[in-house]
């Protein structure tokens, strides 16, 4: 691509993706493929398999889209409702059956993506970007989530450019997530294992007290959060959850907390993950910061 369409490509991207201070509308029945740059395919729910995307065309709900290798695509869902699909990038575009004011971005393979709505959406809407070791909820912002296989841990890292998110899964949720916060959330494959971190910013972590109850913990950058998940070997309808905070104050002493709770009694209460599968997954995509040991 050349200088003059990057610039052009930019200007539409800022010009379609600008909250509005305009009263919020819902979003609109199907949603639109407006730009795309390189090869960008699309498979619907009635279609066999991927065919090249077409813009300013409008597509149904449940539709997955596929950017390639230096490619890009800008959706919208309405009026200054938008998302930027970036390359080597695989979501569905779905909306709940129930409530179909709820849209989600979910994740069938490796990529990044970036959301950008009205302030006062929510009014009318929902949207969640959903990876398999994460589900980032909006509220009127303007965010961005990679998913990548890091080893054999499967890591999210959300970043709040502007306004705020929220970020759940199993067994823990973390609310508050505003301007420049961003968390790295890595789960092991049976999903038995999450490591949360802190990259930048605070937020409001929800996790289970000793008494099963909720109970709210801030954190800070750099404070980290372990869960393991393991089942009870005196309750096969249980499971043994041990959460462990560290936190980047040394003189702040860790926070360990193990509690028997039953195995269908999710904190977040987030989605069932369904995997799809894909003849051809995309490979790479931009590193997140990696989440490792703290030395």
């Amino acid at each position: 691509m050349n200088r003059l369409s990057r610039i052009t490509v930019s200007i539409l991207a800022l010009t379609l993706l600008v909250p509005s201070v305009l009263q919020a509308v819902p979003f609109d029945s199907q949603f639109e493929l407006v730009k795309t740059t390189g090869r960008c395919t699309v498979r619907t729910p009635k279609s066999n398999g991927f065919v090249d995307g077409v813009e300013r065309q409008k597509y149904p709900y449940g539709t997955i889209l596929k950017t390639g290798r230096r490619s890009t695509a800008i959706i919208k869902f309405s009026h200054n409702n938008g998302c930027r699909v970036f390359a080597r990038t695989t979501v569905a575009i779905n909306q709940e059956i129930r409530n179909k004011k709820v849209k989600t971005l979910k994740f069938i393979a490796e990529g990044k993506v970036q959301v950008r709505l009205e302030s006062n959406f929510r009014k009318h809407n929902e949207l969640r970007v959903e990876t398999p070791s994460a589900v980032c909820g909006a509220i009127g912002c303007d965010f961005v989530v990679a998913y990548q296989i890091i080893g054999d841990l499967r890591t999210t890292l959300v970043s709040c450019r502007e306004g705020e998110v929220f970020v759940k899964r199993d067994h823990y949720q973390l609310d508050g997530i505003t301007t420049d916060g961003q968390v790295a959330i890595s789960q092991s494959p049976d999903g038995n294992f999450i490591r949360i971190r802190i990259v930048n910013g605070d937020t409001a972590a929800l996790i289970r007290g000793f008494d099963g109850s909720e109970r709210t913990v801030d954190l800070v950058t750099d404070d980290e959060i372990t869960i393991l998940a393991s089942p009870s070997k005196e309750d096969p309808n249980s499971l043994i959850l041990i959460t462990r905070i560290d936190f980047a104050d040394t003189t702040k002493p860790s926070i360990t907390i193990e509690i028997t709770v039953p195995k269908d009694d999710l904190l977040g209460l987030p989605p069932e993950w369904t995997p799809i599968t894909l003849a051809a997954p995309v490979p790479d995509t931009p590193t997140p910061t990696p989440v490792g040991k703290r030395q």
